[in-house]
């Protein structure tokens, strides 16, 4: 039987956002997409202690996400600190999802 178990560690959260922009740069390119991150943070604030592995899965679906609607323009990462957590928003320039469907996922 295999256990999978996490273990918190400190890691720089930017440097994730950087490795999954690096993955997905010749997809960005081909199709023109631009990758901006705003970043309404102190870079000590860049460390946080969490899951990394998560994290990064977490990065790479949202960003696997928009770049699966979106055919031109930007996707952009937003990062701000809220009381003691960070922030994360993803807006892209995609298609967006109907009013019907919304209902059904949110």
């Amino acid at each position: 039987m295999f256990f999978f178990c996490a273990w918190p560690a400190i890691f720089n959260l930017i440097q994730i956002l950087a490795d999954t922009v690096n993955e997905y740069k010749p997809i960005l390119d081909t199709k023109g997409i631009e990758f901006i991150v705003n970043k309404a943070i102190t870079s000590n604030e860049y460390y946080i202690s969490s899951d990394r592995i998560k994290i990064a899965a977490i990065f790479k679906h949202l960003v696997d996400n928009a770049l699966k609607f979106t055919e031109k323009g930007q996707i952009t990462i937003d990062l701000k600190l809220q009381s003691d957590k960070i922030e994360f928003v993803v807006t892209d320039t995609g298609i967006g999802i109907s009013k019907e469907m919304q209902q059904k996922i949110f």
